[in-house]
């Protein structure tokens, strides 16, 4: 299976907007590596280029320690599943499976063998004989999945397969991807704008964001340490809530002063000689929702306490989650059991500053 190394490479368009720039990025032999990014970031660019569907402006792909660019597309072993799943209309459910390994000669007796094996693996044994103007959206994309996994591939690429299917299909399709990457044993590469999809499925994720790597590596690793603001926002629903302090020195202690008033005093040694550490006077402080706790009356706080408002609050089934602060200076808090805030009231909220992320505000890339 291949290891996939891509040095320095860009790729322009012709209004000269740069979908990936200077990206740097290996992947692992039999690893299962999730893109990520929002709208515009390169995530489809890179698996295009990676899949030799298009070419690099500048940089290197290399592919098992061969250069990509002298490969075609059907030299690289690699299978593609779309997002517009695309069967052949012509050919039936039986035919369009065996279509990618009939193409690449692998013999008719395995090809029926493999196809009623993933057929039986994703649930398709009654499309078989049905022509694809027949079947649902979930049964197309299935067979899709099916194409590439017959095939057998030693690259699978995958570009936001499961973006138009309802939430029960999408998770059942996410298990059994998961499942063929560990029984075959393929290097896969899944594109997705999902984040939450990302570091569910993922042995490591990679954020793109305006074709520039952002941060790799392992779903808890982004969660916990994310590189700068922009993971730190767009990693995790809700997402960490970042707040501009500036920092004052009273001796051995820190105290935190925030734009809308109010002052905090750092309790804890070790949090502060971070901030001291980092010979800033102003920071971004960012805090996850399970970071932040509501102090109810009656409770005691062991811990640094800030006034804020409630600016909506969102019932999501297992949890409620207000959102608290003044825009865009906000954070998310899941409100614990029977304590139901109006819009607009002012709560007291402890912070678990031990937990928390440092971000410098000239350019959000993480202190500590």
């Amino acid at each position: 299976m291949p290891r996939i190394e891509i040095a320095g490479v860009s790729r322009r368009f012709g209004t000269g907007h740069a979908a990936l720039d200077g990206l740097h990025l290996i992947i692992s032999i039999h690893e299962l590596l999730t893109v990520v990014g929002p709208s515009g970031s390169g995530k489809s660019t890179l698996l295009r280029l990676v899949a030799g569907l298009d070419k690099p402006d500048s940089g290197t792909i290399t592919i098992d320690g061969r250069d990509a660019g002298a490969l075609g597309p059907q030299e690289r072993d690699a299978a593609l599943v779309f997002q517009n799943q695309a069967p052949f209309p012509y050919l039936n459910g039986r035919e369009n499976l065996a279509f990618g390994a009939k193409a690449r000669h692998v013999p008719l007796a395995e090809v029926r063998d493999r196809v009623d094996s993933i057929a039986d693996f994703l649930g398709l044994e009654d499309c078989l004989g049905r022509m694809p103007a027949t079947m649902s959206g979930g049964e197309k994309q299935r067979l899709a999945l099916g194409r590439a996994l017959v095939r057998r591939p030693s690259l699978l690429l995958l570009d936001e397969p499961f973006s138009n299917l309802d939430t029960p299909l999408r998770v059942y399709l996410r298990a059994k991807l998961a499942e063929a990457h560990r029984r075959f044993g393929m290097t896969t590469v899944l594109v997705t704008h999902d984040q939450e999809e990302a570091l569910a499925m993922g042995d490591r994720v990679a954020v793109l964001n305006e074709g520039r790597l952002e941060q790799l590596g392992r779903g808890r690793d982004l969660y916990d340490r994310p590189a700068n603001r922009f993971v730190a926002g767009f990693i995790g629903n809700p997402p960490m809530g970042c707040l501009p302090v500036d920092l004052e020195l009273r001796g051995e202690a820190v105290v935190l002063v925030f734009p809308h008033g109010g002052k905090v005093e750092v309790d804890s040694p070790a949090c502060a000689a971070v901030l001291r550490a980092s010979g800033r006077s102003s920071l971004h402080l960012g805090l996850r929702p399970e970071h932040l706790h509501l102090v109810q009356d009656g409770s005691l706080s062991s811990g640094p306490e800030l006034s804020m408002r409630v600016l909506s609050v969102e019932d999501r089934g297992l949890d409620r989650i207000a959102r608290l602060g003044r825009p865009p200076e906000e954070f998310w808090i899941r409100l614990p059991p029977g304590h139901e805030p109006g819009l607009d009231d002012a709560v007291q909220v402890h912070m678990d500053l031990e937990k928390a992320s440092w971000f410098d505000q000239r350019n959000g890339s993480r202190l500590s």
